[in-house]
Order: structure tokens, then C-alpha cells, then sequence
């Protein structure tokens, strides 16, 4: 009995150690899924951060290009501003000197037609006492 006890308990013990072997292929096997997935994990992050880096460089270059951009805008807009009202005073200026010129010979005109009226009243003073 006692033998048959001890083989008994040393069967039970080698299931036990069976299973604690599986047990133990099962832990290891599912340790090393987990580092796997650990490590793919660490990978999709180093490859956002790098993704994020880029996107930060693009973004960076998106605003320093736009900036630069309106600067010129803002620039070209005031340049074109002050040629605008430039060429509208010269224009003003020119239409002023213009009408100047046209008034005074205008002014010169009346005056010599005036003359020439005066004369010609005079010549049609004197030519009337003597058709009478």
C-alpha cells in the first residue's frame, strides 16, 4: 500500500509537473507575444512622432511661405496704392494746367473778339451818319 501510495503520488506528481510544463511553454509563449506586441507597439509611436515631426516641418514651412507671401502682397498693394494716387495728382495737375491754358486762351479770345466788336461799332458808328 504505501508503494502503491508513492506511485501513486509520484504519477500525480509528474501530471503536475505535465501541466506545470505546459503551463509554463504557455506563459513563455504568450511573454513573447506580449513583447512583440510591445515592440510593434513602440514602433507605431516612433513612427507617429516621426510622422508628427514632419507635419510640424511642413506646417512650419506652410506658414513662414504664407508670411512671406503677404508680406509681398501688403508690399506690391502699397506700391500700387502710392503709383495710383501718384498718377491721379499728376492727372489732376495736368487737367488743372490744362484748363489754365484753356481759360486764359479762352480770356484772349474774348478779348481780341471784344476789340474787334468795338472796332467794328465804332466803323458802324461812323458809317451810319453818312448813309442817312
Amino acid at each position: 500500500m504505501a508503494v502503491s501510495s508513492i506511485r501513486s503520488a509520484s504519477e500525480e506528481i509528474k501530471k503536475v509537473q505535465g501541466s506545470l510544463q505546459t503551463v509554463a511553454t504557455m506563459s513563455n509563449e504568450q511573454v513573447t507575444m506580449l513583447a512583440d506586441a510591445n515592440a510593434n507597439q513602440e514602433a507605431t509611436w516612433i513612427k507617429i512622432n516621426e510622422s508628427m515631426e514632419h507635419y510640424k516641418q511642413a506646417f512650419s514651412s506652410v506658414e513662414t511661405s504664407a508670411s512671406s507671401l503677404l508680406s509681398q502682397i501688403t508690399e506690391h498693394l502699397t506700391n500700387h496704392v502710392h503709383v495710383t494716387q501718384n498718377g491721379y495728382e499728376e492727372l489732376v495737375k495736368q487737367s488743372s494746367e490744362h484748363f489754365k491754358n484753356a481759360t486764359e486762351r479762352l480770356g484772349a479770345s474774348v478779348g481780341e473778339l471784344d476789340e474787334f466788336l468795338q472796332e467794328l461799332s465804332e466803323v458802324l458808328g461812323k458809317a451810319q451818319p453818312t448813309t442817312r
